[in-house]
């Protein structure tokens, strides 16, 4: 539980530390029109650390709906900044006249044109020339052949892959650098992702160049992803990237603040070590099994006399005293 929650605070660094910039902006930009419970302390700065501390616990309690945490920092200094700038309306909270009520839906309204113009598809038409690299760090006390089996999919190694939306794995061409993954997908029941192999060091570090194909023999580059797992005696220490060509506006704004292949990487690791947990617990149970017949024998000789008549919840005692009453 505390490593869960450690990183998904490390993910959310550049979220928490954009928004609580944000938030003491509009603070001090702000009117004070808060009564002051503190003297010589606003209470608009109270305000301001109480929101800051609540900023990490929105995070970790609802992680899918973390992108209103930068959301509702832009629209509150966008509010603020409107009433600094025509303070005779109703986004300015320290005039006197100003509606409570109206100044509500001016500021609901702030935050529907924010979300539109931060996560709104329209901005998808526009792509940055060139290439956007996304670069994420993971540890694991694994060893390296459980986490490059586990992260990178190989043919023949489907028994130690832990992801259990891939549905099969397997080479695609006679030279063996190119790996066709099919993954079930419920909107399309299935998925096919072209894996090519530009660069491979078993065990050390691999790059893959992605393909989705989009119908009529056309695909769609998809990126180049790298792996690379380095043992550090104690740990091993994963690194990943993830070369995007030509990305999108929303996305471009998007992994400024959201560690996003991080979480991932996050979420595949959790995979492969409840994967092999659960091995390790099987291979468990298989050594504790009787060896052969006589064992077995033996074994249920040992074992108590199960009832399966009304006794069966009383203690033995009472359970023999009600026999020798029979």
């Amino acid at each position: 539980m505390f490593e869960r929650v450690r990183n998904a605070l490390y993910r959310d660094r550049r979220r928490l530390a954009f928004s609580s910039a944000l938030v003491a902006l509009a603070t001090f930009a702000g009117y004070d029109f808060v009564p002051d419970m503190v003297p010589s302390l606003p209470s608009e700065t109270l305000i301001m650390i109480a929101i800051i501390a609540a900023l990490p616990l929105v995070t970790c309690t609802f992680p899918k709906q973390r992108h209103a945490v930068e959301l509702a920092a832009i629209s509150n200094l966008v509010f603020v900044a409107i009433g600094r700038f025509f303070p005779n309306l109703n986004f300015n909270l320290a005039n006197p006249a100003v509606n409570p009520l109206s100044a509500l839906l001016l500021y609901l309204v702030v935050i529907a044109l924010s979300a539109l113009l931060l996560r709104g598809s329209w901005s998808d038409r526009f792509r940055k020339p060139g290439t956007m690299t996304e670069t994420a760090r993971a540890y694991s006390s694994l060893t390296v052949e459980q986490l490059w089996f586990g992260l990178v999919p190989m043919p023949g190694h489907m028994d130690k892959c832990p992801d259990p939306n891939i549905i099969s794995v397997e080479f695609a061409d006679p030279g063996r650098r190119i790996i066709r993954v099919v993954s079930w997908q419920p909107d399309r029941l299935s998925s096919v992702t072209w894996l090519h192999i530009e660069e491979i060091t078993p065990m050390v570090s691999v790059r893959l160049r992605l393909e989705k194909p989009e119908g009529r023999g056309q695909t769609r580059d998809a990126g180049v992803m790298a792996f690379r797992l380095s043992d550090e005696g104690h740990r091993r220490r994963i690194e990943v990237t993830h070369d995007v060509h030509r990305p999108t506006l929303r996305r471009m704004m998007t992994a400024c603040v959201d560690d996003t292949l991080g979480r991932v990487m996050d979420h595949r690791l959790r995979l492969v070590e409840r994967a092999v947990a659960a091995a390790r617990a099987k291979s468990h149970e298989a050594r504790q099994a009787p060896e052969d017949l006589n064992d077995l024998i033996d074994t249920v000789a040992r074992q108590q006399d199960r009832h399966t008549g009304p006794e069966r919840c009383r203690q033995p005692a009472e359970r023999s005293a009600v026999t020798a009453k029979v």
